[in-house]
């Protein structure tokens, strides 16, 4: 079914950094008000048997087979709601939440987006559950329901999409925080240190690790520490089997993330505008094979940094602009490294 379906259209879900989105709307009116910020809430609400409960104009279209023990025979059933794995059902699902949340918008105010049937709001810590209560009561005017026991109510932090949610400190620092949930954690080292005492990890079981540490590192500063997983993508992509074991280079990575997981700082997202110039860092690459020999690599890259307001004692660079650039080059024994000195500076990260 899904080989035969084309779509003309895309859903663009919210991340978790809509806490900070809709924070930084009531910071800004707050400030147009010339009133002190007020202190923030988080909460979320789910739709019960959501995909179930939508129903759908032609059910040919909702048609499938089930082999009957008892009959010894396939069975067709039809589903009058959505099929779980159908492309098209995504994006026509998505519709009915994105109805619930413009009519709390704009009749409730209901600070509220979703995640497909997960829905998201912050809200003044004053209101209490009105924005909830408003946004069940909008499913209720279309024939759908909230899930009371996966209501998170409105409170300083929450886990949402995945992540720990804190707006507590919205009001006196400005700023939301998010984070890994501590059991993902905890999971994830636990699964790759079985990887490990088994001395084997499959590819499949490499793009599923490759894909939840890619998710943990998103909630960081940054994405640090996304480069380090490259023996995953090594091992998705590239390595040949039947045998795939634990190999030196997965094992470094482990070490890395055993020392780096437990200690992750969370995210900071400011709700006030940063004037701060950004880090420019530019790279480039080339390789050249030889017949007789190891390719020619070279890897280099510059970073400027806008921040400096005083010029260097070298001169010759702009006010405020610093520049580092850093060549490598593969030799028999690894990766060579050497600085190059542009406009007589020579810096160090």
């Amino acid at each position: 079914m899904n080989d035969c379906t084309r779509t003309h259209e895309t859903i663009s879900p919210p991340s978790f950094a809509f806490a900070a989105i809709a924070a930084r709307a009531f910071a800004a009116a707050f400030a147009a008000l010339r009133l002190p910020m007020s202190s923030l809430s988080f909460g979320l609400d789910d739709m019960a048997r959501a995909y179930r409960r939508i129903p759908v104009r032609d059910t040919r279209f909702t048609v499938f087979a089930l082999w009957s023990v008892e009959r010894g025979r396939v069975e067709y059933f039809y589903l009058d709601g959505h099929n779980f794995g159908f492309r098209s059902a995504v994006l026509n699902f998505n519709a009915f939440p994105h109805l619930v949340c413009a009519i709390a918008r704009l009749f409730f105010a209901v600070p509220c987006d979703h995640f497909f049937d997960d829905f998201l709001i912050v809200d003044l810590k004053c209101a209490g559950l009105s924005g909830q209560h408003a946004l069940d009561f909008t499913l209720s005017l279309l024939g759908q329901s909230a899930e009371p026991s996966k209501r998170k109510p409105m409170s300083d932090s929450n886990v949402g999409l995945g992540v720990l949610i804190d707006v507590s400190h919205a009001h006196s620092q400005f700023v939301v925080f998010a984070a890994p949930v501590q059991e993902r954690l905890v999971s994830i080292l636990t699964f790759l240190s079985s990887c490990r005492t088994a001395d084997y990890m499959s590819p499949a079981m490499a793009a599923s690790c490759r894909g939840k540490l890619g998710f943990i590192f998103g909630s960081s500063y940054y994405r640090f520490g996304r480069a380090a997983l490259q023996p995953l993508l090594q091992r998705e992509y590239f390595d040949a089997g039947p045998f795939y074991p634990f190999t030196a280079a997965l094992s470094s990575m482990l070490e890395f993330l055993s020392f780096v997981l437990p200690s992750l700082p969370p995210l900071a997202m400011p709700l006030r505008p940063d004037d701060t110039p950004p880090l420019i860092v530019y790279t480039d690459a080339m390789f050249v094979p030889r017949p007789y020999s190891y390719p020619l690599l070279r890897i280099g890259w510059c970073v400027f940094c806008l921040v400096r307001r005083k010029r260097p004692p070298h001169g010759g660079v702009p006010a405020g602009m610093g520049c580092l650039s850093k060549s490598a080059a593969r030799t028999e024994n690894g990766i060579a490294g050497h600085y190059i000195n542009l406009f007589g500076i020579r810096r160090q990260i």
